[in-house]
């Protein structure tokens, strides 16, 4: 609903983010199983509804490191931002 540019940024926004590029240049449709992708995380009860479907496909391309939590709420560097928009990058373009 606002923009706020000067927020930091949380690392599921980011998630989000990439999977909806992801979806429309890939054409990529909604995950059916998408809780079961999230099952290895142990704080998947704390990703936010409205993202597991994004969060479970960028995980299931491999997009996503092997944490045993998400962190949906973690703020995220600038080396994370890179390596995830990177991955992006590579699955789009580089195929």
């Amino acid at each position: 609903t606002m923009f706020s540019p000067f927020e930091d940024t949380t690392r599921v926004q980011l998630v989000c983010v990439t999977a909806r590029v992801l979806r429309n240049e890939m054409r990529l449709t909604a995950m059916a199983d998408a809780s079961a992708e999230l099952s290895s995380y142990m704080d998947k009860a704390f990703i936010p509804q409205w993202s597991v479907n994004d969060v479970a496909m960028v995980k299931r391309l491999g997009l996503l490191d092997t944490r045993i939590k998400f962190g949906a709420d973690t703020i995220v560097t600038r080396s994370e931002a890179a390596e995830l928009l990177r991955g992006m990058y590579d699955k789009i373009w580089l195929k």
